[in-house]
């Protein structure tokens, strides 16, 4: 009996191995998945469908918005994992995102991903909800968190696993969506404020002025982050460090606009 115990447990073992490596050597490179490759400046895309036409538009797009961080490493290659794999971005538990990165990688999980609108529509059956986003916005928000990866990695792994970040994502927002220098903070403010008098769901969308679609607390990040690098002059990594909560940064936030 005890043989048998023991050849059980050596089997379950191997097995395992055998799982996690098969695992990570999948996870290191998509191209086994993936039967298209295709290399667009720093970014290597991997899609098994041919690529719409503005395609390289939208990713060139979403580049130079990144380009505006501190953080831009036009060194770093950046995996774009397309979701028309079956096998690849089903590797991630994220069920719930359109996308994420995970180091380098940025993969596009759910919804429907229209290149030649410059869109992607994600629907939440549980909600029977869909969600228009903007993709250009929506890449280049997952290219910032990979240079954020690229920057201080043990800090992404250490703040972001299992819980939202509102430093890591108001920064991303703070980048893609083009705030750095735009004068607007207190009128993005006041416009928070009125789309707010619904409470502050975090899943909620709100709609922009422009017509644009956002996720109600990443705004509010973005407009905090936006705060303290160009109120209180701090960089990302200053942010990072500092020990404040997200709360109190956004009384003082909103004592600096009722003041000024």
């Amino acid at each position: 009996m005890k043989r048998i115990l023991i050849k059980f447990i050596v089997t379950l073992i191997s097995l395992l191995v055998v799982f996690f490596a098969t695992y990570a050597i999948l996870f290191f490179n998509p191209s086994l998945s993936y039967s298209n490759k295709t290399q667009l400046g720093q970014v290597t895309i991997y899609h098994n469908l041919e690529l719409e036409e503005k395609t390289s538009d939208i990713i060139n797009a979403a580049i130079e918005l990144t380009k505006s961080s501190e953080l831009y490493d036009e060194s770093m290659p950046i995996k774009l994992c397309f979701n028309d794999d079956n096998i690849y971005p089903h590797l991630y538990p994220m069920d719930s995102t359109p996308a994420f990165a995970l180091s380098n990688a940025v993969i596009l999980k759910k919804g429907d991903y229209q290149f030649n609108k410059n869109l992607v529509v994600v629907y939440y059956e549980e909600n029977d909800f869909y969600q228009h986003l903007d993709l250009t916005w929506l890449l280049a928000h997952e290219f910032t968190h990979s240079l954020q990866f690229n920057a201080d990695l043990d800090y992404m792994k250490k703040t972001t696993r299992g819980k939202i970040n509102w430093k890591v994502e108001g920064y991303a927002e703070y980048i893609s969506r083009n705030y750095k220098g735009d004068g607007r903070l207190k009128e993005k403010i006041d416009d928070y404020l009125v789309k707010s008098k619904n409470g502050q769901d975090p899943v909620k969308i709100i709609v922009d002025n422009d017509g644009t679609k956002q996720v109600h607390s990443y705004n509010k990040y973005g407009l905090m982050v936006q705060y303290l690098m160009e109120v209180k002059d701090m960089d990302y990594f200053k942010i990072c460090e500092f020990e404040i909560s997200r709360d109190q940064v956004f009384l003082e936030m909103m004592e600096w606009r009722n003041k000024y």
